[in-house]
This record gives structure tokens, C-alpha cells and sequence, in this order.
């Protein structure tokens, strides 16, 4: 069921946009699919593990954290001397083994169930790359709480790429949620929808982040941006490029966009009655305080991804 303003967008743009008209059932059947290819793009179908029960797959390794990886790792005495520190390294040189458990929409958890459960949202770090499930901050939480962890960390991605599927579907695929807990991402990240030839005449939706696009974006995060000619800004004749790197990093963009997705996932909170607690990783120090690495060595451990579940418990009121 959707909300009456919704509705009223869905007739603005559902209506010849593209040269088409399309249904509401054909547009979400369509972008449940595109989001799904997104989330299972990356990992090495040719090398799972064998299937477990209430999962679509399972994983040993995910992107950032490969085998590959790994062996390079060893293979340096300062990053193997912190495989072997942080327990991610076994005596004999081999890697301690993480499952990475898939439902059917590529989200670390369950498939989806009205099992009473917490919702997390957030990137790689909500995730959890580099731990095993029981580690990672929504796991601590599931434990501590009794309930199902319903983790829907999507690795790389923004607000942007959750709060649409959180709005059209996540009220009938998890009725029984009893709070949403979202970490945010890094600033800056956005998802674009485009349409991508699989083959001449074929075409399919898919999902790219401007942040991963190939240009050199790190200098604009500690520096100024491109400035534009006043009288050219006074024109419209502003380039492409700093329009985009703007949209991107300019701080008050960056906010305006995540200031939308988080209104769309409080929303849906109200909606459901349920708590939303919304947290940052300078809030708990994720990369500063007792600093310990998963075992990709680029995300959050053990030791800091139960820190943050403590965080979000003490801004946590349920009602079971």
C-alpha cells in the first residue's frame, strides 16, 4: 500500500518518461530486479559453499576480502604479522574461514520472514567485510537482543541505494521488524540508474556509483572544489564535470541528498511504529578507539564492530 504522495509521484513519473509509459507493477518489477543484479554482481559464483538452509548462497570470500588478497597480505611481514595479530591468519599460513550467508536479494541475512528482527542499514562496515557474521555490529546486536538480524548493508553504496527498496517493499517482506538502525555511510556516495546494452538491442537497468567512477576524486575530499565564472554560472554554462564533482562533494549537496534518504527511512519507521536510531562512525570512533582490523585490514574488527553495537543499545528502546 502506498502512501497517498507517492502515489502522486508515481503518476508524475511513471507517465512517457524515456518516450514510454509504464505500470507501477512493471517499475518495481523492474527495479527489484536491477537492485538484486546490483547487490550479487561482484562475488565468485563459481566458488561457493555448500548451500545452508534459509539462505540463496554462501560464500567464502566478497569483494575486498579474496583469497587473492589475502595470500598478497601474507606474503609482506607487516600486513602478515596483522592477519596474524588480529586471528585472521592460522599458524600453518592458512586464512580463518568467514561465511558469507546471501539471501536471495544479496543481504547478509535470512531470507526474508515475519520472524520478529532488527533492521540494519548501511555500507560495507553494516555489512561486515572481513567478519564473520556473529562479529559484525548487527550480529552483536541479534545476539544481545534475542532477535533475527535482518542486515541490509549493501557494501559501497549510499542511503540513496536502500531507502527506495526500505520504501516500496520492506513493509510487507519484514512486517514483524521491531526497529531500524541505520550507520551511515561515507558522505558523497550516489547511486544512478542507467540502462546498460547486454546485447545489441537488449537493454537492462543497472546501478553505478559516482563515487567509483575513474577520475581522481581524493584531492576534492580534503580540498576546494572546481569553482565556476560568475558570469558564466549567470549564463547556465557550467561544465558537466563540475557540476557532477559538486553534486558529489560539495558539502551542502552531499547533505540536502542523505538529509532525503534518511526522511524516507524515518518515515518508514513512523509507519511501522517502530524505533529508528541513526548513528555515525565519528560518533564511536569505529577507526580510532581500540582500533583492530577485519581481515580484508581496511574495515572495522571484531573489537570496534562490538563497540558500535554497544552505541547503538544504549540509544535503543524495544518494545519486544
Amino acid at each position: 500500500m502506498l502512501t497517498h504522495w507517492l502515489e502522486q509521484l508515481f503518476k508524475v513519473h511513471l507517465d512517457k518518461n524515456e518516450g514510454k509509459t509504464v505500470s507501477k507493477q512493471e517499475y518495481f518489477e523492474t527495479y527489484k530486479t536491477a537492485f538484486t543484479e546490483q547487490q550479487l554482481h561482484f562475488p565468485d559464483e563459481t566458488n561457493c559453499l555448500p548451500d545452508e538452509e534459509g539462505y540463496s548462497k554462501v560464500y567464502p570470500w566478497w569483494p575486498a576480502d579474496t583469497l587473492e588478497e589475502f595470500n598478497k597480505q601474507m606474503s609482506k611481514p607487516g600486513t602478515k604479522g596483522l592477519l596474524e595479530k588480529f586471528k585472521w591468519a592460522q599458524p600453518d599460513g592458512s586464512h580463518t574461514p568467514i561465511a558469507y550467508k546471501i539471501n536471495k536479494y544479496g543481504f547478509r541475512c535470512k531470507e526474508f520472514s515475519d520472524a520478529p528482527g532488527v533492521i540494519s542499514l548501511g555500507c560495507s562496515m553494516t555489512f561486515g567485510i572481513g567478519l564473520p557474521e556473529e562479529n559484525t555490529w548487527p550480529g552483536y546486536i541479534a545476539k544481545k537482543t534475542g532477535l533475527e538480524n535482518w542486515n541490509l548493508g549493501c557494501p559501497g553504496k549510499g542511503l540513496d541505494f536502500i531507502a527506495p527498496f526500505l520504501q516500496f517493499f520492506i513493509k510487507d517482506e519484514l512486517p514483524n521488524a521491531k526497529a531500524i538502525l541505520v550507520f551511515l555511510p561515507p558522505s558523497g556516495r550516489k547511486t544512478i540508474w542507467l540502462d546498460a546494452e547486454i546485447e545489441k538491442g537488449k537493454h537492462e537497468l543497472m546501478g553505478a556509483n559516482l563515487h567509483g567512477m575513474d577520475y581522481e576524486h581524493e584531492p576534492y575530499i580534503h580540498g576546494p572544489l572546481p569553482y565556476v565564472d560568475f558570469e558564466k554560472y549567470r549564463c547556465n554554462d557550467v561544465s558537466a564535470e563540475t557540476l557532477l564533482l559538486n553534486s558529489m562533494w560539495k558539502r551542502e549537496n552531499a547533505f540536502q541528498h542523505e538529509i532525503g534518504q534518511l526522511a524516507i527511512i524515518e518515515m518508514v519507521a513512523k509507519e511501522m511504529g517502530i524505533p529508528l536510531v541513526v548513528i555515525g562512525p565519528h560518533y564511536c570512533n569505529a577507526f580510532e578507539e581500540h582500533m583492530d582490523l577485519a581481515r580484508d585490514l581496511l574495515h572495522p574488527g571484531r573489537v570496534n564492530n562490538k563497540l558500535i553495537a554497544e552505541k547503538f543499545l544504549l540509544n535503543l528502546e524495544l518494545d519486544k
